[in-house]
């Protein structure tokens, strides 16, 4: 209902259908488009996305059991199924959200309602050099104003030493233009992928304890697996 208006309408019909917006689990047919009422250009008053990041603050902070520490405000922009806008746009809704939430941001005049929270980039994929690209548009753009910590996908096939790699690409790049070396990395999204790719069990723990050892040795200060407990073929270890 926040996304189907006149700059939008073809989300409504399908018309470019979003990653997994078939399946009873996704999102749905707008979950990879701006709000309504945000322009291409990062210019509107993008309300929509304000009153949902303000009650989605305030349930946390007064949740005894689910307060939110950290905020990744997209999942792998640079992948169309995820995300169909674009990084004006990004950038635009984490500065409001890091207005609401931190109290933060260009002219921002907010307290913040939870000011100890961080504020994650949107997550890119696609190895290191397409996630060093999205990245240096996006803090490049203005993101790195409102930025705690560098966010992204690090899927390396069943090649975890490739993680190497991608730190450095990243750190050495984007981070370094943008003088945001000092921020912490984390990566959000990491796995195998299918369970096609490992089918035996001890290959599957050897990929785990390999790569949090080089997460580790890379500098990456927090790596999350997707997913330890997913029924069927896809990121499973169970």
């Amino acid at each position: 209902w926040a996304q189907c208006g006149p700059s939008t309408a073809s989300r409504c019909t399908q018309g470019v259908a979003c990653a997994f917006s078939t399946q009873p689990w996704g999102g749905g047919a707008g979950q990879c488009y701006w709000p309504e009422d945000l322009n291409t250009d990062g210019t509107g008053a993008n309300q929509h996305w304000k009153d949902w990041v303000t009650a989605l603050a305030t349930h946390s902070v007064n949740s005894s059991t689910a307060h939110i520490k950290y905020y990744e405000i997209w999942n792998e922009p640079n992948v169309s199924g995820f995300w169909q806008g674009t990084t004006a746009q990004l950038v635009r809704m984490a500065q409001d959200a890091a207005c609401i939430i931190k109290g933060i941001g260009p002219g921002c005049t907010s307290n913040g309602i939870d000011p100890q929270a961080l504020i994650l980039t949107p997550a890119p994929a696609l190895g290191g050099g397409a996630i060093n690209t999205w990245l240096s548009g996006y803090l490049g753009a203005g993101g790195a104003q409102v930025t705690d910590v560098i966010a992204f996908h690090g899927y390396n096939g069943t090649n975890a030493e490739k993680i190497t790699s991608l730190a450095s690409t990243v750190r050495d790049g984007a981070m370094t233009t943008y003088n945001v070396t000092s921020k912490p990395m984390f990566d959000t999204e990491f796995s195998w992928g299918e369970n096609v790719n490992f089918p035996d069990p001890d290959e599957r723990a050897s990929f785990v304890g390999r790569t949090m050892l080089l997460h580790w040795s890379a500098g990456i200060s927090r790596v999350y697996w997707y997913a330890w407990e997913t029924s069927g073929v896809m990121w499973s270890l169970s």
